[in-house]
C-alpha cells in the first residue's frame, strides 16, 4: 500500500460526526477564579487610611518637634521639608528625620489661612504626604486635613461677612 492511500483508508475507518462524545466538563470548584489568580488569597490588603493609623509604635515617634515661630518659621520649615524631599541614599534617614520634627512643629503650632496662602506651607507638606513611611505619611496627612477644614470654615465665615455687609448698604 502506498503512502497516498494511507489517510483515505484512516477517513474510512473514522465513526461518522453522528456519533455522541461524552463532552468534557469542568465543575466550577475547579476552575481558578480570575481574583484568586492575581492575588495569592493569604496576603492581606490594608486601606492606606489603616495604613497610616497604624502608625504607633514608629521609630520616628522619639523625634522632637522643631519649634516653628511666625511666618519666617513657616518659610524655613517648607525650605527645609521641599530640601529634604529631594534627599536620596545616604542623606535620606537624616532628612526624614528633619521632616518629621517639622511636622510635629507644624501641628503644634495655629497657622493662619493667610500664612498658608502667603507661604505656600502647604505644598511642601503634601509632598511628605505621598512618602512610604506611614508615620510620616500620616503626620502630613493629618495636618493637610486640618487645615483643609480650617481653609473651609475661614471661608463660609468670609462668606456670611460678605453677605451681611450687602444686606446692610441695601
Amino acid at each position: 500500500s502506498s503512502a497516498a492511500s494511507r489517510p483515505s483508508q484512516i477517513l474510512e475507518e473514522t465513526p461518522p460526526a453522528t456519533t455522541s462524545r461524552p463532552a468534557l466538563v469542568l465543575s466550577p470548584a475547579k476552575a481558578p477564579s480570575r481574583r484568586s489568580t492575581k492575588r495569592p488569597p493569604s496576603r492581606e490588603t490594608v486601606s492606606p487610611t489603616k495604613r497610616r493609623c497604624a502608625a504607633p509604635g514608629s521609630v520616628w515617634e522619639a523625634c522632637e518637634k522643631r519649634e516653628v515661630p511666625g511666618v519666617e518659621g513657616l518659610r524655613e520649615a517648607r525650605d527645609a521639608l521641599e530640601a529634604g524631599h529631594m534627599a536620596q541614599g545616604v542623606t535620606a534617614p537624616k532628612a526624614e528625620k528633619e521632616a518629621v520634627s517639622w511636622l510635629k512643629g507644624l501641628a503644634a503650632r495655629e497657622v493662619s489661612i493667610e500664612d498658608l496662602k502667603r507661604t505656600m506651607i502647604g505644598q511642601a507638606v503634601n509632598l511628605w504626604r505621598k512618602h512610604t513611611d506611614p508615620y510620616i505619611s500620616g503626620l502630613a496627612f493629618a495636618l493637610l486635613r486640618d487645615w483643609k477644614a480650617a481653609w473651609k470654615v475661614a471661608e463660609e465665615q468670609r462668606k456670611l461677612a460678605g453677605r451681611e455687609c450687602t444686606e446692610l448698604l441695601v
